[in-house]
């Protein structure tokens, strides 16, 4: 999996835009998938936390293309930004799950429940309304 190079401004791609590291501060760091998500296609990112860091992540799709977005369009905050935003989708993901070396893998079924697996344990799913997937997001 690729990132867009549709981010939030503290968001600096490296390897090729296969990791997506969050520079600074805990806003603005949205970022998305570079490619359509596909129903019951499931997603897995790697976590490198640092060690200075606490709090939690979320995790989301968006019905959004990215390459549509500008930067001001982009989401300060996922929550409560996203979770009451037209076309966009999250999840939080606790803190004990968010660690250095966590397995994070998501997707979404078609009867619209977005199912997330820590270290491939399955964590339960919600239901959301998800219309046809243009990216997914990782916020």
């Amino acid at each position: 999996m690729k990132f867009h190079s549709i981010h939030g401004r503290n968001i600096q791609l490296i390897d090729g835009d296969t990791r997506a590291v969050r520079t600074v501060s805990f806003c603005d760091a949205i970022t998305f998938g570079n490619k359509p998500l596909s129903i019951n296609s499931r997603i897995s990112v790697q976590l490198n936390a640092s060690e200075e860091w606490s709090g939690a992540l979320r995790l989301g799709v968006t019905s959004h293309d990215p390459s549509s977005l500008t930067p001001s369009m982009l989401p300060r905050f996922a929550c409560p930004d996203v979770f009451f935003k037209d076309g966009f989708w999250a999840r939080p993901i606790p803190e004990e799950w968010a660690k250095d070396g966590t397995k994070l893998t998501f997707y979404v079924n078609s009867q619209g429940y977005f199912h997330v697996f820590v270290n491939n344990e399955h964590k339960g799913h919600s239901y959301q309304d998800f219309q046809p997937m243009s990216s997914c997001g990782l916020f």
